[in-house]
């Protein structure tokens, strides 16, 4: 049931906000790539832990009188992981991936 909620949340509002917010930070004329795309995940993480902490808060908790201390403590536990997994193993893999994947596209349009 998440999955459905981070999807949506991810596609109509989130991929909005993040590269906003990210090109405030970075210049994609000046800085390296890697910074641009470490800037883009950190913006990303940024919006999508504390909004899906809260959802699940109210999925698996409900609307309670500790509702702000709980969300509190999923986005406080939530956070590192989603740092971390997404900097060092998501974000790799999934990069790894598509470069394999798209190869071809990517040879045909940035010849060597």
């Amino acid at each position: 049931m998440e999955f459905c909620f981070a999807f949506v949340i991810q596609y109509f509002i989130v991929n909005r906000l993040t590269p906003k917010m990210a090109f405030r930070i970075v210049d994609p004329k000046v800085d390296k790539p890697i910074v641009i795309i470490l800037t883009i995940t950190c913006m990303n993480i940024l919006l999508m832990c504390p909004i899906m902490s809260f959802i699940t808060t109210i999925i698996y908790d409900g609307f309670t009188v500790n509702f702000i201390a709980d969300w509190f403590q999923k986005v406080v536990i939530n956070f590192p992981f989603a740092f971390f997994i997404q900097i060092f193993a998501i974000g790799p893999i999934v990069r790894k991936l598509f470069r394999i994947v798209f190869k071809y596209h990517y040879q045909k349009v940035n010849p060597a």
